[in-house]
């Protein structure tokens, strides 16, 4: 999560009565500084699978020693699949990203760019908030919709 994204949460938070304090930005580290059997849960949401290997094992030791006896711990991976055929900014960004690993193409593009020439000839539906919801408040970065 981007540190705007967590004062979003903050000030959201504050307009509904609740603790903003609850919301922070920090890395794996951060549980270093947690005392042992400390924690009911702890929950690892889409950022996982973007640490080294010892920097997961790292992880994985630190939960075990912050859980309490029967805690959970509950690791949130986002699937890969779910970008190649979302029909959203990420869709378009995960196939102009998959096409330049592996090909040249892009200078055979006019825009020089398979991102541009992606979103030229494809139209992805905008998403639409209900009046209830609490997404239509937040900010959401292109590059990470999930925030």
């Amino acid at each position: 999560m981007s540190k705007e994204a967590i004062n979003r949460a903050r000030e959201t938070a504050t307009a509904l009565g609740q603790n903003p304090d609850c919301f922070s930005v920090a890395d794996q580290k951060y549980m270093d500084s947690l005392e042992d059997s400390s924690m009911d849960a702890v929950l690892a949401m889409g950022y996982f699978r973007y640490l080294d290997h010892d920097d997961q094992e790292s992880l994985y030791n630190s939960v075990k020693r912050v859980l309490k006896p029967n805690g959970r711990f509950n690791l949130v991976q986002q699937n890969l699949l779910f970008e190649a055929f979302a029909l959203n900014e990420g869709m378009l960004n995960f196939w102009a990203d998959l096409i330049s690993d592996i090909s040249d193409v892009e200078a055979l593009l006019e825009e020089k760019s398979i991102g541009k020439a992606l979103a030229k000839h494809l139209t992805v539906p905008q998403r639409k908030y209900g009046s209830i919801s609490i997404s239509r408040l937040m900010y959401r970065d292109r590059k990470t919709p999930e925030t």
